[in-house]
């Protein structure tokens, strides 16, 4: 299964839908990745959110999220998760 960085992202979105932030929007493709998992391997990778919002290509004019009810959404390529609850305080 391809896992590459192109396929897979989490998203930050209001309980509505509208879209906050995604992990693959500021990205740099300099990072050393195994882009294909074999059967019965797992992979983990580590995601960091500065509590800013994004978009794709990375604006420079972010802004901060506030504390509220979000959900997580991950996805790999056609993929979606479940919508995950997450609280801000």
């Amino acid at each position: 299964r391809d896992v590459s960085h192109q396929l897979r992202s989490v998203l930050l979105r209001t309980t509505t839908g509208v879209r906050l932030w995604s992990s693959s929007d500021c990205y740099s493709l300099t990072t050393h990745e195994i882009p294909t998992l074999a059967p019965n391997q797992t992979l983990s990778y580590d995601v960091v959110w500065y509590g800013r919002t994004s978009a794709p290509g990375c604006p420079v004019k972010r802004a901060t999220v506030p504390a509220g009810t979000y959900e997580l959404v991950g996805q790999l390529g056609t993929l979606v998760g479940a919508p995950t609850p997450l609280t801000l305080g």
